[in-house]
């Protein structure tokens, strides 16, 4: 019978390896989570959905359904400062502005070190959207998304950032909408050992920046600049790339850990100089990691015993041979 059970999960593998593509390495990419509980929630800054963080001095920020209207209008979902919009998911987004007519190269950006480094020679799949606020004036294209190895920023001033985004919207298609999200998204293959997204207007000072005047609210508190919202940015492995190499490693498709002395522990097998593994859950938390071989998961998070599911696998390691060895995959956990 557990012979049964075994093939059987082995085969609904097949049916489950689009999760590992559907693995988003932007944490927090709703900017749903944030510091303090939600019934005392008077947060508006940026750095009030962590990991997510100002790399200038600029200070974008954040908006949440949990913010009461009566308390901080400026700051609450759907109204606010800067305008009238829903999050596109969640109850929450963040915002940034991307240039000031009354103050010289203006801009403001968001940063957040990505759950896992990306592998070299992989595929990704990168997408954000943004919005055009209500009540703001002034519309560009120029805003993308730049992978980095370090943090990068200047925290005592809000002059623009002079990198090139590897991925960024079309140039000359001014994002106008108020109503709607606008995507912007490609594909990215990656250097290896990135580990932080920047996002936000980059490369250009106001004498190069395209502006586009668009109907606004005068009247506001900040008519003369250009700002958007942001929400769900992702970041995960493009589908092709996905696929488990042909190697002599050996990691189970599936394990038990019901202590019956047999499968308990889920190991790496073969011979390896060193190695890293993470295992995450469905909802993309990571539940167990290690660079030791010798060290297997025993199917416990925090001392909780996790579910009967699926869940998927990072690995990379380096063989007796000095062959460097990437694989991704699905594993099945039974109890």
């Amino acid at each position: 019978m557990k012979k049964i059970r075994y093939i059987i999960l082995s085969l609904l593998l097949f049916i489950n390896l689009q999760i590992l593509a559907q693995i988003n390495l932007a944490p927090n990419s709703s900017f749903e989570t944030i510091i303090g509980s939600y019934s005392n929630c008077q947060k508006q800054g940026i750095e009030d959905t962590p990991p997510w963080e100002s790399p200038t001095g600029g200070s974008p920020d954040f908006f949440n359904t949990c913010i009461s209207q009566s308390l901080n209008l400026e700051h609450s979902v759907p109204q606010n400062y800067i305008g009238y919009q829903y999050p596109r998911t969640g109850n929450g987004y963040g915002g940034f502005c991307t240039f000031h007519k009354n103050v010289n190269n203006f801009r403001e950006y968001i940063q957040t070190k990505l759950t896992n480094t990306l592998y070299k020679n992989k595929k990704y799949n990168v997408k954000f959207y943004v919005s055009l606020g209500d009540s703001i004036c002034y519309a560009i294209y120029d805003i993308g998304i730049f992978f980095s190895d370090t943090a990068i920023g200047h925290p005592f001033n809000h002059s623009p950032l002079f990198v090139i985004p590897q991925i960024s919207n079309l140039q000359g298609n001014f994002i106008t909408d108020k109503k709607k999200w606008t995507e912007i998204s490609g594909t990215y293959t990656a250097n290896g050992g990135e580990k932080y997204i920047t996002i936000g207007c980059f490369n250009k000072d106001d004498a190069h920046l395209d502006t586009l005047f668009v109907e606004g609210e005068m009247s506001s508190t900040n008519p003369y600049i250009s700002y958007y919202y942001i929400d769900d940015v992702s970041v995960t492995l493009y589908e092709d790339t996905a696929e488990t190499e042909q190697t002599d490693i050996f990691i189970p498709t599936a394990f038990t850990p019901n202590n019956d002395g047999q499968n308990d522990i889920l190991y790496v097998r073969g011979g390896l100089k060193n190695m890293e593994i993470k295992i995450f859950n469905q909802w993309g938390l990571k539940v167990f990691e290690t660079n030791e071989q010798s060290r297997g998961w025993n199917g416990i998070y925090k001392g909780e015993k996790q579910p009967t599911g699926n869940y998927v696998y990072m690995f990379k390691a380096t063989t007796t041979q000095d062959k460097e060895i990437i694989k991704n995959g699905v594993l099945s956990l039974i109890r």
